[in-house]
């Protein structure tokens, strides 16, 4: 497979990912998320090393949120090895809580991803903050 074709379906990979995110859908967020490759998720400076932990991780992340929207900026995506490619992107982050807190900021996403049966999953990813 080519690089072009490689960059091609991950950012499609991606895109999805970033519609189940602004949904506030765990389950489609989750399915991006390789199930048998899972290495492990950061989040600022929480480490997951199980899939299932970081899934309900994100999962109360949703439920805590009024409304969330994730506008992908710069998307970088390099394949690293046939099968293996490395994503980094930064990407203005709006949310508001439920109890009416809310955040503006940078969000920025490094993650890898790996071709699996089902298509492009997240094997690792670490997530900063930056306040706007």
């Amino acid at each position: 497979m080519d690089a072009k074709t490689v960059e091609k379906e991950v950012r499609a990979s991606f895109d999805g990912l970033m519609a189940a995110i602004n949904a506030k859908d765990a389950a489609a967020w989750a399915d991006f998320y390789s199930k048998g490759g899972f290495v492990s998720a950061a989040a600022g400076t929480d480490r997951f090393s199980a899939r299932k932990a970081w899934v309900e991780a994100v999962q109360g992340f949703f439920a805590s949120r009024k409304r969330q929207l994730v506008t992908p900026g710069e998307v970088r995506i390099t394949e690293l090895s046939p099968g293996v490619a490395l994503l980094t992107s930064e990407e203005k982050t709006e949310f508001t809580l439920m109890d009416g807190g809310a955040f503006k900021g940078t969000h920025l996403f490094t993650m890898i991803w790996k071709r699996e049966a089902g298509g492009w999953k997240i094997v690792h990813s670490h997530e900063s903050w930056a306040d706007a």
